[in-house]
């Protein structure tokens, strides 16, 4: 039986994870294992430990 958790972008019940950040995603918003946060690219600017932001490269 598989575990059932919440889609991370709209909240409804979902079972798979993206293969990028590992959050978990209905079948609406994953194509090819990938969600579709991680396809448009993170919006926010992460920042490091020291204070400064740090540059996310996707392939």
């Amino acid at each position: 039986m598989r575990m059932m958790d919440n889609c991370h972008i709209c909240g409804k019940p979902a079972t798979q994870s993206c293969g990028l950040c590992g959050s978990v995603t209905c079948d609406k918003h994953l194509v090819d294992w990938i969600c579709l946060e991680c396809r448009k690219g993170k919006k926010k600017t992460e920042i490091s430990e020291e204070g400064q932001p740090m540059e996310e490269v996707y392939s």
